[in-house]
C-alpha cells in the first residue's frame, strides 16, 4: 500500500497543477486528471485552493477561459511567460516556508450537513462538526482560529507560534493539546482531551487540563471546571458529555446540526441544567431521555418537538 503523501509533497503537487493549467497549455484531458486528483484527499483540494490564495496576492496569471495573446516573438515571449510562472512558484513556496502562505489573510473554511477535516500547514488538524464554520489566519508569528458558529475539534501541532482560538466573548489558548470548542447563543463549551487549554475573557482566566471542561457565558463569566472524558473518536461519532448545560445550549447545538425545531412552551426550561453523555446525531434519543430523567414533558410537533414542565 502506498503511504499518504506528506503536508509538504500535497502543497508541492498544487502548486504544479495550478502552474501547469494557467501556463497556457491546459486540455481537458489535464482538467480530468485535476479533478481527480482534487477529489482523491480534501487534503489535495484544501492545497490548491491555498495556491489559488497565494497567486491571487501576487498577482493576476492568464486563464484557460482567457488565453495569453499571441507570443511575438514566440521564443522571447514564452521565455518571459516561463520566469514569470516560476517566480511565482518560488514565491509560493517561500511564503509556505516562511509559516504564513497566506500572509495573515484570514480564510473561512464550513461544513454542511457532513463533518469535514480540515489539514493546516503547519501540521495542525481540524475536526468542523456539521453545520460549522471557522476563520482561520495563519502567519509569520500567529495561528489565530475564530469560530463562527457550531463546534471543532482540535488537534494541534507543538510551534513556536501560539495556537488559539476565539469563540463568543473569549479565547481559548493551546497550551499542547487536542481539545474541542462548541459555540452557541448561550456561550461557548471547551473540553480538553490532551494537554492543556487556557481560557481568558474579560472577566478572568482559567486553566483546564485533560479530562476537564468549563463553560463562559456571553458576558465573559467563566464557569469552574467540571470533569469531561469524551475521547476524539466519541466526539467525531456525535458523542458529547454535557455538565450543568443549559437546555437550550444542547437544544440549540441540535438545531444547528439537523435543522431541527423546538418550541419551548415554558421558557424557563432553556435555562434548565443538564448532565449526561448523548449523541447529537439524532435528537429523538436525548428528547426521550430528557423526558424520562427530567421534569419536562415533550410532544412531537412538524419537524420537531414542543416542550414544556410537567
Amino acid at each position: 500500500m502506498k503511504p499518504p503523501d506528506t503536508p509538504a509533497a500535497i502543497e508541492a503537487a498544487a502548486i504544479r497543477w495550478w502552474t501547469a493549467r494557467h501556463g497556457g497549455h491546459w486540455s481537458p484531458a489535464q482538467e480530468r486528471q485535476l479533478s481527480a486528483w482534487l477529489d482523491q484527499d480534501p487534503a489535495h483540494r484544501q492545497a490548491y485552493q491555498r495556491v489559488a490564495r497565494v497567486w491571487e496576492l501576487a498577482g493576476t496569471l492568464p486563464t484557460p477561459a482567457e488565453p495569453a495573446a499571441p507570443p511575438s516573438p514566440p521564443p522571447r515571449r514564452g521565455r518571459r511567460l516561463e520566469l514569470g510562472l516560476g517566480g511565482l512558484m518560488l514565491l509560493a513556496m517561500l511564503l509556505w516556508q516562511a509559516g504564513g502562505w497566506w500572509l495573515g489573510q484570514p480564510v473561512t473554511w464550513q461544513s454542511d450537513a457532513r463533518q469535514e477535516e480540515i489539514a493546516l500547514d503547519d501540521g495542525s488538524r481540524i475536526t468542523l462538526a456539521p453545520a460549522s464554520a471557522i476563520q482561520v489566519r495563519l502567519g509569520r508569528g500567529q495561528r489565530q482560529i475564530r469560530l463562527l458558529r457550531g463546534e471543532a475539534l482540535f488537534r494541534v501541532e507543538q510551534d513556536s507560534r501560539p495556537f488559539q482560538v476565539r469563540a463568543g466573548a473569549g479565547q481559548v489558548t493551546d497550551l499542547g493539546t487536542v481539545f474541542h470548542v462548541s459555540l452557541t447563543e448561550g456561550g461557548v463549551s471547551v473540553g480538553v482531551m490532551e494537554g492543556l487549554v487556557a481560557i481568558d475573557t474579560a472577566k478572568g482566566r482559567l486553566q483546564l487540563s485533560a479530562g476537564e471542561g468549563s463553560r463562559y457565558g456571553p458576558g465573559g463569566e467563566i464557569a469552574p471546571p467540571y470533569a469531561s472524558w469524551t475521547s476524539p473518536e466519541q466526539w467525531t461519532r456525535g458523542r458529547r458529555t454535557f455538565h450543568d448545560e443549559p437546555l437550550g445550549a444542547i437544544l440549540e447545538r441540535f438545531r444547528q446540526r439537523h435543522g431541527t425545531r423546538f418550541e419551548l412552551l415554558d421558557e424557563a426550561l432553556a435555562a434548565l441544567p443538564v448532565s449526561g453523555s448523548f449523541s447529537l446525531d439524532d435528537p429523538a434519543p436525548f428528547i426521550a431521555t430528557l423526558g424520562a430523567g427530567f421534569p419536562v414533558q415533550a410532544r412531537a410537533i412538524p419537524g420537531g418537538w414542543e416542550l414544556q414542565y410537567r
